[in-house]
């Protein structure tokens, strides 16, 4: 929706995580439920953004839900979309790393 997935500050629920574990798994307490979509990135250098080249493609790992494909940049809310409900008990995201 608003603010997807580029504006940060629109977020409802968000965090940096160290990967401990494989797979990563994150919990948000007390989340509404409701229509959502999630995004994560790898961020190898620690720097607290993706990075990109020149022509704006991800150099670090990019995720989100729904996996769907990214082609010419990051997907819109509606390809990312999942309904929140009561048994939805968790969300899958690959980490897709776009450059070599």
């Amino acid at each position: 929706m608003k603010g997807f997935p580029s504006d940060p500050t629109q977020a409802i629920r968000s965090g940096s995580f160290a990967v401990i574990n494989h797979p990563l798994i994150i919990t948000f307490a007390d989340l509404p439920f409701g229509q959502y979509a999630a995004t994560a990135h790898h961020d190898e250098n620690q720097d607290g953004m993706l990075n990109v080249n020149s022509l704006g493609i991800p150099k670090e790992g990019i995720g989100f839900s729904g996996n769907p494909k990214i082609w010419m940049g990051a997907p819109a809310f509606q390809k990312a979309v999942f309904e929140f409900q009561p048994h939805t008990r968790a969300i899958l995201i690959t980490m897709k790393y776009l450059l070599p």
